[in-house]
């Protein structure tokens, strides 16, 4: 039984000696290695290039998806993407088909707001 304590009380010790401390007073780690491979990502906290890169491709995906679809036939619809907007932009024959534009973007908002200057006529 004292040989099953002591192996818990040293297990104990090694697992709170392994922890790692905080200290408000010490700095927090330097970001990786300006060569060191990274994933873009479509959040704000990305690099410039990455954010932009991110952007056209969810630009080119919406303009992809919006001509693709046949219930918007006869609707010219454009897209332009930044950090922070959708920006949809051109005309539609009517509502269903506006609402069809704005079904279409919806999952590819993330954070972004949808700007929606589409005309219906």
């Amino acid at each position: 039984m004292r040989r099953v304590f002591a192996l818990l009380l040293l297990s104990a010790a090694c697992a709170w000696a392994q922890q790692p401390t905080t200290d408000p007073n010490q700095n927090p780690p330097s970001p990786a290695a300006p060569g060191a491979a990274q994933q873009p990502t479509p959040t704000p906290q990305g690099s410039q290039q990455d954010k932009s890169g991110v952007n056209s491709q969810i630009q080119d995906n919406i303009k992809d998806v919006l001509s693709g679809d046949p219930a918007l036939n006869g609707a010219s619809v454009d897209a332009s993407v930044d950090d922070s907007n959708i920006i949809l932009t051109g005309t539609v024959q009517s509502e269903g088909q506006l609402n069809r534009v704005m079904q279409l973007v919806g999952p590819y908002a993330g954070y972004r707001k949808v700007v929606n200057k589409v005309q219906v006529r």
